[in-house]
């Protein structure tokens, strides 16, 4: 088996429509969120449901935005790595309150 296969084995691959429904777990140390959420949907989409994804990272964890994208300007907790990468690390944990309501996706 080579590394590539090896390294495949302890990644859990999936698509999440995280809108519509919570994290499936709290524990994901690293999420890619690539030209999508922050490139195609609306700024008031973005803001609600970007701190949604960020419950499922650990502290420490790891997001993984698309080049020509930036986080909006929320408290989210997350510092780049370097200066020059849209890689972000998140400090601390962020949690939602029961009363925020998503909006309706509309692209």
């Amino acid at each position: 088996m080579c590394g590539r296969d090896r390294l495949k084995e302890g990644i859990l691959w999936r698509r999440h429509d995280f809108n519509r429904e919570p994290p499936p777990h709290k524990a994901f140390q690293i999420i890619f969120l690539r030209n999508n959420l922050l490139t195609y949907y609306r700024k008031d989409v973005q803001e609600a449901v970007l701190p949604v994804i960020l419950t499922a990272l650990i502290t420490g964890g790891v997001l993984v935005i698309g080049k020509g994208e930036r986080l909006p300007p929320l408290p989210l907790r997350m510092t780049p790595v370097a200066s020059n990468t849209p890689i972000y690390r998140k400090e601390a944990s962020l949690s939602l309150g029961t009363s925020e309501r998503r909006p309706e996706i509309k692209k």
